[in-house]
């Protein structure tokens, strides 16, 4: 297992530590570790997939709001 690094603004600040499709909201959703001044609901997040691709994403609280 490689985890997937979490970056803001190319800066690392964190890994992916699971991923799954979700049927309801019909995308790509992760927990992650990443950096405490990072955590702030809407923060948005670079992950490098292991083919060398990127996804764009953002820091949602839980239970996950959509």
């Amino acid at each position: 297992y490689t985890p997937w690094p979490v970056r803001v603004e190319g800066r690392p600040v964190g890994q992916v530590t699971s991923a799954v499709w979700s049927p309801r909201f019909k995308t790509n959703i992760g927990l992650s570790l990443v950096e405490q001044p990072y955590w702030q609901a809407g923060q948005a997040v670079t992950v490098a997939l292991p083919d060398g691709s990127a996804r764009h994403g953002s820091v949602c609280l839980l239970p996950f709001d959509g």
